[in-house]
């Protein structure tokens, strides 16, 4: 059901009396309430403190006439109208023993002592520690409102003997509280009335200039424009005049906006056919270079190194490039029966200006390797291309040359700045690690000898690798490392696995360790000499 917002400010405003009565008459109660209380706990504490010398010689007699004081407790309750019960109790050994009581044991019976932590407890103990008259709180005991009160009972030399203890109900108490109750029910009630009345006054003359602004904005949302008619100087009447000058003006806005999307429109239309114009002259660029760098990546295939399979010697190749063209390169190059040179290098970088730069290394290893140039003149000439031709570009390499004699089984081999190679010989791993730095940085610097001799035995496996498989990470942030790639090895050797599946399987792992997503080309040369 819907409430109208009138109806919501009028029961807004009965309920906030209704809760203005309440707490006024709540707080008057509680007020009340603490002096009532107060008069049945004085009340209470006279009494017992009144009848408790008469009560001490009868108890400090030996023996104790039972009789006598049950009578004298009956005639004390006869005179008290409104005290419900009083126990006589003997303090004998620092222990209370119930002597006599105004009522059985089944009846009325508000002692507590059971619980020595209750207020009725606390409140004797410290009667008998004090020696003087105490009174409890009002509590509630079985429904009922209940005050105690203990006073001393002492023999003729001063000292403790007993307690007389009277127990009350706090009828009083109930009785403000009824009356508080029928109070509060009136005044609420009239209370409530008036509010109700009053709110329905106010909410009519505040409402009416609300509704106005409501279908002045219900008829904004429809597109139409209804001004709103302002009465009085009161907040309302502003905000209502507010609205018809903020109305006007977004009126005129929006003729504004139009005229400016009409010109908006003309541009987008004009822009459209320049920019369909040049996707047409870049979709003809993009094919283009699409066309050159499919003829690149074919002519780098052709640079890749082949395996071979001689008499004396076996080569197996594993290529993997992340990218169409690479930065890894390598040479397998027969020169005269019995010779082989084996090189391999990595180039900074990936995309076609790395393939260009592999092109031109690949050439000039070739030419050099025909006219066998020494090894350590292969790393000058290079480090010289690529630290004066290219200085520019500011491109780097590792390389790794061998050269065997497969006669003599001998091989001199050099490394710049690249993974170390692998000699694997009877299931034993050797690493032969680069005796000089990265290439391309200028006079580059080598161990002396710069070139290293190696006597080779059949049998013998040389494993050239490049970075992107020592250097593979995964998700982690591990890195795949050298001791990984001895592991490999190790294990396809005991497998009798030959280089072509040691290079497959080495590509393998490092595809399964960094889950497929391979951070740099991978290239693997496998020589087994015979």
């Amino acid at each position: 059901m819907k409430i109208s917002f009138s109806m919501k400010i009028a029961f807004s405003a009965a309920l906030l009396a209704l809760a203005g009565v309440s707490l006024f008459a709540y707080l008057s109660y509680r007020q009340h309430a603490g002096h009532v209380g107060e008069i049945v706990r004085e009340e209470l504490a006279a009494t017992v403190r009144n009848a408790a010398p008469l009560f001490s010689p009868e108890i400090d007699r030996e023996p104790v006439d039972l009789q006598r004081l049950t009578e004298m407790i009956e005639t004390l309750l006869e005179m008290n109208e409104r005290t419900q019960q009083f126990r006589l109790f003997a303090l004998e050994n620092g222990q209370l023993r119930l002597l006599v009581s105004s009522v059985e044991a089944e009846a009325i019976d508000v002692t507590g002592l059971e619980d020595p932590t209750g207020q009725r407890a606390l409140a004797i103990m410290e009667c008998i520690a004090i020696e003087r008259t105490c009174v409890t709180p009002i509590y509630s005991d079985r429904g009922t409102r209940w005050v105690s009160a203990y006073s001393p009972l002492m023999d003729r030399a001063g000292r403790i003997i007993g307690v007389l203890a009277g127990d009350r109900k706090a009828v009083e108490l109930e009785r403000l509280m009824a009356r508080e109750v029928q109070r509060t029910i009136i005044y609420g009630a009239v209370a409530l009335a008036a509010s109700i009345a009053l709110g329905f006054v106010l909410s009519i003359k505040v409402t009416r200039p609300l509704k106005r602004l409501y279908r002045a904005t219900a008829a904004v949302g429809e597109g139409r424009y209804e001004p709103v008619k302002v009465a009085g100087r009161d907040e309302i009447a502003a905000l209502a005049r507010h609205f018809n000058e903020t109305h006007e003006a977004l009126v005129e806005k929006m003729r504004e906006l139009e005229a400016l999307a009409a010109e908006l429109e003309n541009r987008v239309h004009e822009r459209t056919q320049q920019l369909s114009e040049s996707y047409e002259d870049a979709r003809r660029t993009r094919d283009f270079l699409q066309r050159e760098i499919s003829v690149a990546r074919r002519v780098q295939e052709t640079i890749v190194p082949r395996g071979l399979a001689d008499d004396d010697v076996v080569v197996d190749v594993e290529y993997l490039p992340i990218m169409g063209l690479g930065g890894d390169w390598g040479i397998v190059s027969r020169r005269r029966e019995g010779h082989l040179d084996i090189a391999i290098g990595d180039v900074t970088g990936h995309g076609l200006g790395a393939a260009l730069v592999v092109n031109r290394v690949y050439t000039l290893l070739s030419q050099m390797c025909a006219s066998e140039s020494s090894l350590d003149a292969l790393v000058n000439r290079l480090d010289f291309f690529l630290a004066q031709e290219l200085s520019d570009i500011g491109i780097y390499m590792t390389f790794t040359a061998c050269r065997l004699d497969l006669t003599a089984k001998n091989m001199r081999w050099i490394g710049a700045g690249h993974p170390p190679m692998i000699l694997c010989r009877g299931g034993r791993l050797q690493t032969l690690e680069s005796n000089c730095g990265l290439l391309g940085v200028g006079e580059v610097y080598c161990e002396n000898p710069m070139t290293r001799d190696l006597a080779l035995q059949s049998g013998d496996m040389l494993i050239l690798h490049t970075d992107g498989v020592s250097d593979a990470f995964n998700d982690k942030g591990e890195v795949f490392g050298l001791d990984r790639v001895r592991e490999t090895i190790v294990q396809g050797v005991s497998s009798g696995s030959d280089g072509k599946k040691i290079a497959a399987s080495l590509t393998e792992e490092v595809k399964k360790f960094t889950g497929g997503r391979l951070q740099d080309d991978v290239m693997i040369i496998v020589a087994t000499i015979i």
